[in-house]
């Protein structure tokens, strides 16, 4: 299966990581992330409805860096859950 080459310029620079625990604070985050690049911004989430469930975005600096964050770090274990590492989707318009 061949992989599909991408632009950098299409790419996001901003992960969404999803299945975090609540004890994951953001100096943890921001330093797993720090090993693939700089990390613009970290911003940590809990669900409205449930204090269990909590999601990020976290900013790199380059598409590159991001690309490699992805391919190593999804389904990471972290605080005692596998968490999942994706390009985070542009907001829709309303």
């Amino acid at each position: 299966m061949e992989e599909k080459k991408v632009s950098p310029k299409t790419i996001s620079t901003t992960l969404y990581v999803s299945n975090l625990s609540p004890s994951v604070d953001a100096w943890t985050l921001e330093n797993l992330f720090a090993k693939y690049g700089e990390v613009m911004s970290c911003k940590i989430f809990t669900h409205p409805r449930s204090e269990e469930i909590a999601y990020a975005f976290v900013g790199l600096d380059s598409a590159y860096d991001a690309s490699f964050a992805i391919k190593d770090l999804n389904g990471y274990r972290l605080a005692g859950r596998n968490i999942k590492v994706n390009y985070a989707k542009p907001k829709s318009k309303k």
